[in-house]
């Protein structure tokens, strides 16, 4: 029985192209040739590896105009915070004392959204500008 051979370190190969003369570089064979010998010649019933798509896969839609585009979309509360640099737990205070920025509630308990122009708004509104001294 022949012994499996070890490299210098005194590990022994994983696999058996790891097994060659040291120095050598190890055996290459071309891509094809590799794919046929770890998984066989193709089968004759293969069907060819190009096929044409079908028409609606390839049909485009035209484009929208750009009034279909959302450009005021609404922000969870969090998110409305650090665009004001205030808590979430401060919004909260606002709505309750009915103060603060607009907002979108849907339904009685439901979800809190602000809008981004009335977050804007809010911020512009409370800036103090101060004026050059005369």
């Amino acid at each position: 029985m022949a012994a499996i051979p070890s490299q210098r370190n005194g590990s022994v190969p994983s696999r058996i192209a790891d097994i060659r003369p040291v120095g050598l570089p190890a055996p290459t064979l071309p891509a094809t040739d590799q794919h046929a010998i770890l998984f066989g010649p193709p089968p004759a019933s293969c069907a060819p590896l190009r096929q044409l798509l079908p028409p609606w896969y390839v049909t485009l839609e035209p484009a929208k105009p750009l009034a279909v585009i959302n450009d005021d979309p609404v922000v969870s509360p969090v998110a409305a915070a650090s665009i004001l640099g205030v808590t979430a737990d401060c919004l909260k205070k606002w709505r309750q004392r009915n103060q603060g920025p607009d907002y979108i509630q849907y339904g009685h308990n439901g979800p809190v959204r602000y809008a981004i122009s009335a977050l804007l708004a809010f911020r512009d509104a409370h800036t103090v500008r101060i004026r050059e001294k005369q």
